[in-house]
């Protein structure tokens, strides 16, 4: 078992609030932070407070679109400096298989130095061949692949059986890990109620059929 590498205050006095948990690199208990656009500054403070919590950055919602680019790599670079692994998030990559510019934009993804591709659907529809063709991409080019499952819009919520099936193919094709669609809110979106409570009975479908 690997532990938090970075001796904290408390140590000596307090139990550890979170005993048990993986040091890196972790295959459980993984942590994804969705970055919405902070500045340089800001993402080293997160980092230096918390990296040894977070295993996954993801600049989100197309952000990284609006970054200069000297800004934008700067950034990137600074997040694996910190042992943290970062993702421009599927949104970015919607729009490319939509303008059909997947293999440049995956290109481009790899000079940045983004090395976590998302593979997701949640606001262009994917066909299952298309997405398949994603992740198969994604993987040749060199990226660690994570998909997205499920609608960002509650009206159009998917039953539990067409979201395992999705996320077993996806981790057939060679997805590394799927996520529940559930946007940051947790509420009223994939397995959660309106009032931010689980639907338990679907994610048990899912775990008993997934694992």
């Amino acid at each position: 078992m690997g532990h938090v590498h970075r001796a904290t205050a408390w140590r000596e006095v307090l139990e550890d609030p979170i005993r048990g948990r993986d040091g890196k690199p972790r295959t459980s208990g993984l942590t994804m932070v969705i970055d919405k656009g902070l500045g340089l500054a800001q993402t080293r403070d997160l980092l230096e407070l918390a990296s040894d919590y977070i295993d996954l950055l993801k600049i989100s919602f197309g952000t990284s679109a609006l970054y200069p680019e000297t800004l934008l790599r700067e950034k990137i670079s600074l997040i694996k400096a910190f042992n943290v692994d970062v993702c421009p998030g599927g949104t970015l990559l919607e729009i490319a298989l939509w303008q059909r510019r997947l293999e440049p934009f995956l290109d481009r993804a790899a000079d940045l130095g983004f090395n976590y591709i998302e593979v997701s659907d949640g606001t262009v529809p994917l066909t299952r061949d298309l997405r398949r063709k994603a992740i198969l991409q994604s993987l040749a080019a060199g990226f660690t692949v994570v998909t997205e499952v499920g609608k960002k819009d509650p009206s159009d919520s998917m039953p539990p059986g067409f979201l395992c099936r999705q996320a077993e193919e996806d981790l057939a094709a060679g997805a590394s890990a799927v996520v529940v669609e559930a946007r940051e809110s947790g509420t009223g979106v994939g397995i959660y109620r309106e009032d931010g409570s689980v639907k338990e009975g679907e994610l048990a479908e899912m775990v008993a059929r997934i694992g």
